[in-house]
Formats: C-alpha cells, structure tokens, sequence
C-alpha cells in the first residue's frame, strides 16, 4: 500500500526517472523475492533499471547489480531467454568494463559469485579476472591474495586445474611475505588457510582424472592431503577447531584420505566433523547427512555390513525428514538445488 502510494506521488510529479524512484521499486522488488513472486519482482526491477540507466548511466554500480536481479528473477520464473540475454549483456559489461574503485570491484566480485551459484563458471572466472587484474594495478596484495583465493574455486569448476594451482602459489607467495602472517585470525592467516584449503580440492579434483597413471593420480592425492593439512594446522594455531568451517574442512580431508586408501584415518577424521557438526548445529541438521553418508561409504569399504546400514539408514532418515523443510526462508528455488545438491543419498547406497 505505501510502496503504491509513493510511486503515485513521483508519477504526479512526473519523477519517474531519477534514483529515488529506481530505489522504492527496488524496495518492492525485495519484497516479492521473499514471497516468491517473481514475476512481480521483474516487473519492479525492469522499472528500477529504467530509472538508473536514465538518472546514473549504464555502467553504474547499481544498473549492473540490479541486471544480475533481474536475471535470477526471469531464471526463477523459467524464462531463460530474457535472463540469457541479461547474461549476454553483463559479460560484454563485465569483460570490457574498467574498475576504478574498491566499490566496483566488490560489486564484480559479488555478481562473479552469483555467476558461479548459478552454474555459469566460466563467466565468473572472467570477472573474477577483472577484479584481480584491478588490485594488482593497485598493489593491494592482500585483496589481491583473496581475489586469487577464490579465483582458484571458479577454475577448479572450469577444470583449468593448473592455472588454479600457479594461482594459489602466487597467493602463498604473497601472504608468506606479509609482515601479518604470524598473527593467528588475521586476515592474512585466515586467507593463507583458504588458499591451502582450496588447492587441496584443485589437486584433489585434478587427481580424479582416470586417464592418469596411478602413480600421477597419488601423488596429486598426496598433495591435496599435504595442503588440506596444512590448512587444518593454521585452523589448529588459531584456536579455530570447533566451528563448522573446520569440520567441513576434516571432512575434505577425509575424503583425500579415502582416495589413497587410508580408510581409518577417514573414518577417523569424519568422526570429527561429525561431532563438531552436531555440537553446532544439532542433531536434525541437513548438513548433517553428508557426514553420516559418508562413514557408511568408509565402512562399506571396510566391509562392516552393521555400521554401513547402521550410518547410510541415519543419512537417509536424516534427509527424509528434514531436507525438504528445512530453510524456509529460502524461495522455492534454491530450497529444490539444494535438494538436488544432496539427493544423491537416496542414489548411492553403498
């Protein structure tokens, strides 16, 4: 009703293109992506844009970041032609726009990501691109490191693996030499025990390739557990050991394990993960499936028909029960790929 009201009083005064009008329909179009509506939220958003094209211009922060809403908006409403040619348009933006300042080169980073939740890696690996390229003409090394940092996670899902690893090295590189690097929680340590944690799935990744020799495939197995390790360690020196972020990373770890054959040292570590995970989160916790699958995988390798049944029948009861109505502050569609995301539980049984 007041959102209504305040856009009468700017048609009146025949004000319908400035930002202040772009930013109460923006105002409306948050609404509806909350109550699912997104055609409406489209229709909000092709006004707002309307008005910050005429009052800021096209290559302003708020056209690009309000583009990248309307994309998602025509991609929840499954019109897929409107939301490619939006696409269309942020990569040519993207690709040939210069960044000037820190504001600029977040919002590219943050449509990046959205890039890559949505699937479309390559382009986000192209804007991430500009974001780096941008702080290294600046020689903000730290930012730098972490643009680096995340740039790895895009080109491991671009298969671009080597590229992935000379990114984490320069990274390293950089933070080892920071004079913040032996302060525990710093942002130079923290980022440090990122990059070590995202090449270890680069080489982990990388060492799933089949055509590989053996020999190749262990020794990249080795180097996704050296630096999963190394990871965990930096963890360890920070007193960061009880949050979910470290169990997440055990639990990586005891995948790379499992991959060279060391099934209790596996076991052992998603023990871990698991009880960190259930101390933070409880005992009906979606994220709680991936780790009780996951035993009932080690065990089956180890031929224990009693604990494979005993984990793999806790993870499926475990999703039946909650996944579905767990986030319900969610829309609809991003509750369905987390969905599909995990459904694999009920696929797999070992």
């Amino acid at each position: 009703r007041y959102e209504k009201e305040s856009i009468e009083i700017f048609c009146e005064k025949n004000d319908t293109l400035t930002t202040e009008f772009a930013n109460i329909h923006h105002t409306a179009s948050i609404y509806y992506r909350f109550q699912e509506e997104y055609e409406q939220q489209a229709r909000c958003l092709s006004r707002a844009l309307n008005a910050i094209k005429s009052s800021l211009g096209k290559n302003s922060d708020l056209y690009l970041a309000y583009n990248a809403e309307l994309m998602q908006a025509y991609q929840n409403t499954g019109n897929n032609e409107k939301a490619n040619d939006i696409l269309a348009n942020l990569q040519a933006t993207a690709v040939m726009q210069d960044i000037t300042n820190d504001s600029q080169a977040k919002l590219i980073a943050n449509q990046a990501e959205q890039m890559s939740f949505n699937g479309n890696f390559a382009m986000a690996v192209k804007m991430q691109q500009n974001v780096i390229e941008f702080y290294k003409e600046k020689k903000d090394n730290v930012q730098l490191a972490k643009a680096l940092t995340t740039q790895i996670l895009y080109s491991r899902y671009t298969k671009q693996y080597d590229e992935a690893i000379a990114m984490g090295d320069e990274a390293i590189q950089i933070l080892l030499s920071h004079k913040d690097i032996r302060k525990p929680q710093s942002i130079v340590s923290n980022t440090l025990a990122t990059v070590y944690n995202n090449l270890a799935t680069i080489y982990y990744a990388y060492g799933n390739n089949e055509s590989f020799p053996q020999e190749k495939r262990r020794d990249l197995y080795d180097k996704a557990i050296e630096y999963g390790n190394s990871s965990i360690a930096l963890y360890t020196l920070a007193g960061d050991t009880a949050t979910n972020s470290f169990a997440q990373l055990l639990s990586s770890s005891a995948t790379y394990s499992f991959a060279i054959g060391d099934t209790d040292e596996a076991i052992r570590l998603s023990k871990l993960a698991l009880n960190i995970l259930k101390s933070n989160l409880g005992d009906k916790h979606p994220d709680i499936v991936t780790p009780l699958y996951s035993l009932a995988v080690y065990y089956f390798d180890k031929r224990d028909e009693e604990l494979t049944n005993l984990y793999y029948h806790q993870a499926l009861e475990l999703q039946k029960e909650v996944i579905r109505t767990s986030f319900l502050h969610m829309t609809a569609a991003t509750r369905e790929r987390y969905w599909a995301m995990n459904k694999y539980v009920f696929e797999l049984a070992p």
